[in-house]
């Protein structure tokens, strides 16, 4: 993408980076809401160094003993020495080379997300490679310099900075009876194949998107019928934008063969006795309602995110589906809040959680919140709040 693409924004915000104090960085949000950040100011907070010509030239990243090749406009980067896809191309503005922060981790097995409205970007710094038996030892080898520490039983230690796929919960190795080495893999909600050759075995399963597969997620529109909900000045009805954001967001699950269980699948007028026995007799394993907030001072605004104070669960998935809106919408932080509405302390069985994602009350905010550009947003914040919630 060149310089003058359309359809960026700029913004600054601070990053946390592996730990590191925040610093400030301009960052790009593009590509339905992709947050970017220029390449090489992301390496030099690491200590790294990014040597660019330009025009479509590569960048060669060299940070501790990792070395990063990144195409300009291209998937197809190389870390190591082994090709690694980018899950959204690079972009070139004002002629600097900006990466997609999600595709940045992932390329790296770290992680990206928000913390108390801070932006926290983790990389690994190193991988596992391999590991080696003798009769009276084992030896594990790694890429990068890091720190081990060890384990407080004193059978094993931490590779700190060590890249791990997020889905992988574990791999276990165990002496057969006869003698044999027994590998277990397990995998979050995915089954696991495997490719064999004569002398290795490479175990596969199913990118981490698919882990919400076959759960039953209860969306609840909030209001209905002729409960309109919040009215704003320019005359939008929650109950209509709260239906919106649902279809949006049941559609998004759906592609991700979720069972959708819609509380409010018309205009209609539910109790919220109704809504909770809706959700239960679908046998739910989430709760979700969604709404649009009003206040009698117009000036008021942003996003809040409830759960019940005894509901763990609903607490973690709160967090999760407030963090993500707010780093998607970027309105203002208003908490996850605790709430013992009606069909939050009704469900302690399951996460169950409102969020309130903006003020129709507020003038500029209603026509933001109306958008429909918005609304896929918010959809989209609220599928990986699920994803994420269920991946944990």
């Amino acid at each position: 993408m060149s310089g003058k693409a359309l359809g960026v924004k700029t913004t600054r915000a601070a990053i946390v980076v592996n730990g590191q104090p925040p610093s400030d960085y301009a960052l790009l949000e593009y590509d339905q809401g992709a947050l970017y950040a220029q390449l090489s100011e992301v390496f030099r907070a690491l200590g790294g160094n990014t040597v660019w010509a330009g025009n479509d030239s590569p960048a060669v990243v060299t940070w501790r003993n990792n070395l990063f090749v990144v195409p300009v406009n291209e998937k197809g980067a190389a870390l190591n020495g082994e090709k690694v896809i980018l899950a959204r191309e690079t972009l070139v503005y004002e002629g600097k080379l900006y990466v997609c922060l999600e595709s940045l981790a992932e390329a790296f097995l770290g992680s990206v997300r928000f913390v108390d409205g801070t932006l926290h970007l983790n990389l690994s710094l190193g991988r596992l490679l391999g590991l080696q038996f003798a009769h009276n030892s084992l030896v594990f080898s790694w890429s990068g310099n890091q720190r081990t520490t060890a384990l407080p039983s004193a059978q094993g230690l931490c590779l700190e900075g060590t890249g791990w796929p997020a889905a992988l919960r574990a791999v276990t190795m165990e002496r057969t009876p006869e003698g044999h080495v027994a590998v277990k893999v397990d995998v979050r909600g995915g089954h696991v194949a495997s490719k064999r050759g004569e002398q290795g075995v490479k175990f596969e399963w199913e990118a981490s998107p698919h882990r919400l597969r076959g759960r039953r997620i209860a969306l609840d529109a909030g209001h209905g019928g002729q409960q309109p909900g919040a009215i704003g000045p320019a005359g939008y009805l929650e109950k209509d934008l709260a239906r919106q954001v649902v279809d949006r967001l049941a559609a998004e699950l759906r592609e991700l063969q979720v069972e959708v269980l819609d509380i409010r699948p018309n205009d209609q007028s539910l109790s919220l006795a109704e809504r909770v026995n809706r959700a239960r007799q679908g046998g739910a394993e989430a709760f979700l309602s969604v709404h649009f907030n009003a206040h009698e001072r117009s000036e008021v605004c942003g996003t809040e995110t409830y759960h019940s104070a005894e509901n763990t669960q609903g607490r973690d998935l709160a967090r999760l589906v407030h963090n993500e809106l707010i780093a998607a919408l970027k309105l203002r932080d208003r908490g996850v809040k605790q709430a013992a509405f009606y069909v939050l302390r009704t469900q302690p069985e399951v996460p169950a959680v409102v969020v309130e994602i903006g003020f129709l009350t507020h003038p500029a905010e209603e026509l933001f919140l109306a958008k429909e550009a918005t609304q896929q947003k918010a959809a989209q914040a609220l599928c990986r709040a699920l994803a994420r919630y269920f991946e944990a």
